[in-house]
């Protein structure tokens, strides 16, 4: 790169390069004899490109020099972000252009007129330039420009929750929940597009894109196809779509307000909407109305409002599904949290039960069969058997109801994702099903592993239908992304040389090569956790599965808190072998106790001490600050107790789901995000007394300094490498924030008023749940796992390059 100063007398008003719209007149300058006393002044022009490595443009960059006889005239700037301006000098003049953003200095220039250029044939001189500027994301101006470190081979769906088809199966809709849009494909084509919604979420009634949903999860379509009827879950309301516009509307519920209330269809409340399904004469809609735990009715008509069917079950409930027996119909039900199935009469309410019993993994005729958050139910058109999407077991059941009997029909654990015969087929969360109208095969939205997948169902053969693994969003070709992550990615960790990016998802460690790109898994799935558990309902609660990791001083061993089984445990980088430090499968509490006598509930971060030899742990649910001496497992508490909200000494002191931890440099200081106080605390490490760094009692987002700046659920820490910036995930709110640690003052870094997918510079850019973030050592790059919307975000510093 070059930076290009060009002799007035020779060219007009242009850099080298060409291009140049402006012309500027060179009379302002006149030259004068050339003799050292009065040495001649030519008054030249300069133009230097600041930008972010992606190209775009940075506003904000100011010009300076060090040299006193060196005057800069002018300066402007365009919309690629060239700044061009002129400087009177006399030749052979040494000087440094220093370009600044916010008082730091970007990029230093030397420069020696008439000695160190090249003198081109037109007459421009031009001065090599040896580095690339950065802004370090400690730099309090700086706002982040955020991209999918993935980009080039990014999904097709994020979170596909259930399906269903036209009449002539020539259409498959799919609620594509985490895009919060309903897609539709074409089954002979392969051709994805969107019918509506948008990357935000929200709630807002149009046509197409104009249209929001908040994480759509059942569906269900009239005889004609020409309604779709869609369970928009986190809105708590039932919308449908016009499938020929793609015009959206409310159907019943409260948007956005949740509660149980019966009675005329805008006036009923519903509190997260499940799984729907339409009776055969369409006069009415059935609703899992899932955290009240009830079925609830829609008269389509208007004549009698939302009623309530039967009496509730125990715990939440998500399947249904409407069969006609030849003489009525009966509902068939998945009461997702008692692990159980059902049939229900609608005239009545009368539940008959199925099979199932306590949560478990277990083929066998009625109460013997063990079910794991059964999601999806389906029957046969001949009415012979039942389809369940066995959503934490990761298979699909199918139940034999001439004696209910159940057996697995594809899928083994633990999940995954491969296809062939029953036992080598993998899901991974699976959701909606629906069988064909032959009732030979099963389509099933394999929901974390972003694919559609097909299911034979006299085999149990599985095959890919459409999607590729990556979760994102892509219209047009049914595309194939590579698997680069198995679904909802949990943290990152960057190594010193800023080369190796580790990466822990729902159930594998991944080395990434961050130059080429390259993932690879390093610790097989079995050393992970002992169950993944899909919590449907975490839009209301982030007390979903979560494996942060943080490497060792050496960067040869990774520590990772398994969240799953309640343990901590380190694992081998060359090898992947995987060691128990301390806990074991029983959450609980049990302190001052040595490795799998120790107990926690839910770890979540990780932190190093200044030897490398103990670990600080958020122990989440337990709501304390533990320390891990790693070479014998030994377990105390430094902080906390119950959950609540209290600075003080140690014991005294009170945490609220604290889900991460990050230590000073110096090692004098831990950083605690309590997640559910909306806070950032601090714990002096020399008397454990605890302290409020920002944030209060409120939810939501608002920067200022200290408690007057509002948190939504902070998730995850990473600290610059000088100690005087603390990044934080603002995990539902779906933002970056930044503490200038010296001041307490929050800002927002990046993330927009909405949770959703965008790359983009500050409020441009959406997350959904971020989780886990790592600085680079150099400071000049962020990583963010991105959980739901299972990526890796990469924020960037700012940078001047110069020709």
């Amino acid at each position: 790169m070059v930076v290009s100063i060009a002799s007035l007398s020779s060219i007009s008003g242009c850099s080298s390069g060409g291009g140049c719209s402006r012309a500027f007149s060179p009379s302002a300058s006149t030259p004068s004899s050339p003799n050292p006393d009065n040495p001649r002044h030519i008054r030249k022009e300069v133009s230097v490109e600041v930008v972010y490595p992606d190209g775009s443009a940075i506003s904000g960059v100011e010009i300076s020099c060090d040299n006193a006889a060196v005057k800069i005239v002018s300066a402007v700037t365009d919309e690629q972000g060239r700044y061009s301006f002129y400087i009177d000098m006399p030749d052979g003049t040494s000087f440094t252009l220093n370009f600044h953003k916010d008082g730091y200095v970007i990029a230093s220039v030397p420069v020696t007129i008439g000695e160190n250029g090249i003198t081109e044939a037109d007459g421009t001189i031009l001065y090599q330039v040896a580095t690339v500027g950065y802004v370090p994301l400690n730099n309090d101006g700086t706002q982040g420009k955020i991209t999918d470190f993935f980009a080039e081979n990014i999904g097709i769906y994020n979170g596909p929750m259930d399906i269903v088809t036209s009449p002539d199966w020539q259409k498959m809709y799919i609620a594509d929940s985490f895009n919060h849009r309903i897609r539709v494909l074409n089954t002979s084509t392969g051709e994805l597009s969107t019918l509506a919604g948008s990357a935000i979420s929200g709630y807002r009634e149009g046509a197409g894109s104009e249209a929001r949903f908040w994480e759509p999860l059942g569906m269900a379509v009239t005889a004609d196809g020409k309604t779709l009827y869609v369970s928009d879950q986190v809105n708590s309301c039932i919308r449908k779509v016009d499938t020929a516009t793609g015009q959206v509307s409310l159907v019943a519920g409260t948007p956005g307000i949740s509660g149980l209330q019966n009675g005329g269809n805008y006036n009923a409340k519903f509190n997260q909407t499940g799984m729907i399904a339409l009776s055969t004469d369409e006069s009415a809609l059935y609703v899992a109305d899932s955290q009240n735990k009830v079925i609830r009715k829609i008269d389509l008509t208007g004549a009698n409002g939302v009623t309530t069917v039967g009496s509730a079950f125990s715990n939440s409930v998500y399947g249904v599904t409407v069969v006609n027996n030849g003489t009525k119909d009966m509902l068939y039900v998945a009461a997702t949290f008692e692990h159980k199935i059902y049939s229900m009469d609608p005239a009545n309410g009368a539940k008959t039960f199925i099979a199932g019993s306590t949560q478990g993994y277990l083929d066998g005729a009625g109460n013997t069969a063990r079910f794991y958050v059964p999601v999806g139910i389906r029957s046969s058109h001949s009415g012979r058997y039942l389809y369940v999407s066995d959503n934490s077991n990761n298979v699909i059941r199918k139940i034999n109801l001439a004696n209910n009997y159940v057996s697995t029909l594809s899928g083994s654990m633990p999940g995954g994702y491969s296809e062939g015969t029953a036992s080598m087929s993998k899901f991974l969360a699976p959701a909606g099903l629906i069988i064909s109208n032959d009732d030979q095969s099963l389509y099933i939205a394999d929901t974390s592993n972003n694919r559609i997948r097909k299911v034979d169902t006299a085999s149990g053969e599985s095959s890919k239908f459409s999607g590729g693994g990556r979760a994102g969003f892509q219209d047009g070709a049914n595309g194939s992304s590579s698997v680069a992550f198995n679904g909802n990615v949990h943290d990152v960790a960057v190594t010193a040389d800023c080369k190796t990016l580790y990466v822990s998802d729902i159930k594998s460690i991944w080395k990434v090569d961050l130059e080429t790109k390259k993932a690879v898994e390093i610790a097989p799935v079995s050393y992970i956790g002992t169950a993944f558990t899909y919590n449907l309902s975490y839009g209301y609660s982030n007390r979903a599965t979560s494996h942060k990791i943080i490497l060792s001083h050496d960067e040869k061993t990774i520590y990772l808190a398994d969240s799953t089984s309640n343990m901590i445990r380190s694992i081998d980088i060359q090898s992947g072998n995987s060691l128990i430090i301390a806990g074991n499968t029983a959450a609980g509490f049990a302190d001052a106790a040595i490795g799998a006598n120790a107990r926690f509930n839910q770890p979540n971060g990780l932190a190093l001490s200044a030897g490398g030899d103990a670990l600080f742990v958020s122990d989440g649910n337990n709501h304390r600050i533990r320390k891990v001496v790693i070479s014998s497992g030994a377990t105390t508490t430094i902080a906390g107790s119950s959950a609540g909200f209290a600075d003080g000494p140690s014991a005294a002191a009170r945490f609220n789901l604290p889900t991460d931890v990050a230590v000073s440099p110096d090692y004098t200081s831990l950083y605690v995000a309590d997640s559910y106080n909306h806070r950032i605390r601090k714990i002096a490490l020399e008397n454990n007394q605890v302290s409020t760094v920002a944030g209060n009692s409120s939810a939501g987002l608002e920067d200022g300094t200290g408690s007057s700046a509002v948190f939504d659920e902070p998730r995850g820490l990473a600290l610059t490498a000088d100690g005087t910036v603390l990044f934080v995930t603002d995990c539902r709110g779906g933002n970056i924030r930044k503490i200038d640690l010296a001041t307490a003052k929050v800002t927002t870094y990046a993330g927009g008023t909405h949770i959703g997918y965008a790359d983009g510079t500050a409020a441009d850019a959406l997350f959904y749940n971020p989780d886990g973030i790592a600085v680079t050592s150099d400071s000049k790059e962020i990583f963010i796992a991105d959980e739901w919307n299972s990526m890796i975000r990469k924020a960037v510093a700012v940078f001047v390059t110069t020709y």
